[in-house]
């Protein structure tokens, strides 16, 4: 079947009827345990945010702190897919919400810790992202 196919089909996308919270609740708990496991295992901060990059974040309960459309501030929810360009999140309210990544700030809590994404940052597959090798460099972002 070629990728044009399964986009007709449909085989990639979520069905709006199954976006249920509750739902993805089991997905959250076995991605706390994967990102505690990922941070318990190094100590030196820099190692820490080399990891974060590279991370999956399916499964990941994100809060949009900043965003170019207003309405999206504040919104929080279980990331369910990520493409290229865009976080796809259910919230409590059972909808499906999709976020750019583009010019948004994300973040989440783990082990007690409150980590901050910047969305410019994430602008790959999380396939692609994986396998990147990154820069040690600043990002300013305004």
């Amino acid at each position: 079947m070629s990728s044009k196919e399964r986009r007709e089909i449909g085989v990639w996308d979520v069905p709006k009827e199954s976006c249920k919270f509750a739902a993805f609740e089991p997905l959250h708990k076995l991605w706390k345990g994967y990102m505690g496991e990922l941070l318990d295992s190094m100590s030196p901060s820099h190692d820490v945010l080399r990891k974060l990059l590279k991370a999956d974040y399916h499964g990941a309960h994100f809060t949009v702190v900043k965003a170019k459309c207003p309405s999206f501030i504040g919104l929080s929810g279980i990331v369910i897919k990520e493409t290229e360009l865009m976080f796809y999140l259910v919230t409590r309210k059972n909808q499906m919400k999709m976020i750019i990544k583009k010019n948004a700030v994300f973040t989440f809590e783990t082990n007690g810790q409150l980590f901050t994404l910047f969305g410019n940052q994430f602008q790959t597959r999380a396939g692609e992202r994986v396998a990147k090798k990154y820069k040690d460099k600043a990002t300013v972002d305004l």
